[in-house]
């Protein structure tokens, strides 16, 4: 058990590291890429709509994708209760015919009763 606790403390270790470095790192480099103050802040703003935890285009895009997932399975569970249905209709059909007590077909009277 020693061997989980070491990986665990490990991977919180390199967890924070890299939120720490790996955020200074990434704003560096795109303060390389962007050198223009205004190009820098359009695009942290930018990001920050589209990929932050409070953008208005995340939230867009989560609704939208509950929204549609949503659908897709009420779209499943229908066609699935419906299959059921006509499979279930199906089967009772060829097993107790139509309007017979004794679930036997009974047979068609082909003469007149004159």
């Amino acid at each position: 058990n020693k061997v989980g606790t070491e990986y665990d403390q490990v991977s919180v270790d390199l967890l924070a590291a890299m939120e720490t470095k790996g955020e200074v790192a990434f704003s560096q480099l795109t303060q390389e890429l962007f050198p223009c103050a205004e190009a820098y802040l359009a695009f942290t703003i930018a990001t920050g709509v589209s990929c932050g935890d409070q953008g208005a285009l995340n939230r867009l895009t989560g609704i939208i994708y509950v929204l549609a997932l949503t659908i897709l399975f009420i779209l499943f569970f229908y066609f699935s209760l419906f299959n059921l249905a006509f499979i279930q209709a199906v089967q009772l059909e060829r097993l107790g015919g139509s309007g017979s007590s004794s679930g036997k077909v009974l047979p068609y009277n082909d003469y007149d009763d004159d």
